[in-house]
């Protein structure tokens, strides 16, 4: 699931009150933003160096738990297209 998401697009999110500096650009509240799965769970500076490879073993190295919170996860049950995210992290987190 990390290496090819069933999502091919991008996931958006909206720009909380305030705006953010997101990758060093600002977005004002309201702004619509998104980032695709494929590229987000192969970020080598959450999930390492070997982000492209497939290795179970990550799971249990020390810091798991932070790659974790990164991974995007998509519910198809109650709520179609409903992602499901950490509070805080851009999700409903309900």
């Amino acid at each position: 699931m990390r290496l090819l998401p069933s999502l091919g697009m991008a996931l958006p999110r909206e720009v909380p009150a305030g705006g953010r500096v997101i990758a060093g650009e600002y977005f004002a509240a309201g702004t619509r933003v998104g980032i695709s799965a494929t590229n987000m769970h192969r970020d080598k500076g959450v999930f390492g160096e070997d982000a492209e490879e497939f290795v179970p073993e990550r799971w249990f190295r020390e810091g798991a738990g932070e790659m974790e919170k990164h991974l995007f996860h998509v519910s198809f049950a109650e709520r179609a297209w409903d992602v499901v995210a950490s509070p805080g992290r851009g999700g409903r987190g309900d």
